[in-house]
């Protein structure tokens, strides 16, 4: 429950062409010591309680409750705003995405919508799956799933694509792909700069009506 929001976030950044954030140190160390430092936490939990102060089984002996902690709290906010950043991430990547990247990026930003959204039923609907399981462990079972269709079933990380986006969005000269009908299909950061153009706004659009040549 530690390590996957962590993960999880690595992953975004990677599947929403946003790589180059993975070599900032002041995003990757925080996110990594948060993710360690709570396993650390609940690993060592007996000698200094700061995570659970103690452990109980509950009235109806259905499960085991915990009185929580501050550290709690730390995990908690961490892992909220790290699958709050990922989705984020996939819904954005969703709506500009190329025709060829668009399967692969529903299934992410479904699987990575699952956790936060149930736990969102949990609070204020009161909508439970499983009684005495956390909502959202318990549905990153379920995004796990749905990362392993856009992997694997569309290939999310396949050569082509890769190598396409290495071709055509990391190289420094204006770059337009374009159908048979020259329609806009995908461009690249130069391109977008040179004729002052927005991807998502011109995507489908005949290209000599957006660069005028």
């Amino acid at each position: 429950a530690a390590s996957a929001p962590v993960l999880g976030v690595l992953l975004a950044l990677s599947a929403t062409r946003k790589s180059h954030w993975l070599t900032n140190k002041w995003l990757t160390v925080p996110l990594w010591l948060w993710g360690i430092t709570t396993m650390v936490v609940v690993w060592t939990n007996d000698w200094h309680h700061w995570y659970w102060t103690r452990t109980f089984i509950s009235e109806d002996a259905f499960d085991i409750n915990t009185e929580k902690s501050w550290w709690f709290g730390i995990y908690a906010a961490g892992m909220y705003v790290s699958i709050t950043a990922s989705t984020v991430m996939y819904l954005s990547y969703v709506r500009k995405a190329p025709a060829l990247y668009k399967k692969q990026a529903y299934w992410f930003a479904i699987g990575g919508f699952l956790p936060l959204g149930f736990r969102l039923l949990s609070d204020f609907f009161g909508v439970v799956i499983i009684n005495g399981a956390d909502q959202v462990v318990f549905m990153m079972l379920f995004t796990v799933s749905f990362y392993g269709v856009a992997l694997f079933r569309y290939n999310a990380f396949r050569l082509i694509p890769v190598a396409y986006d290495q071709i055509v969005h990391q190289f420094d000269s204006p770059v337009l792909v374009y159908d048979q009908n020259q329609f806009l299909l995908d461009a690249n950061p130069s391109a977008l700069t040179l004729f002052n153009l927005s991807l998502a706004d011109s995507i489908g659009k005949n290209i000599q009506d957006l660069t005028h040549v």
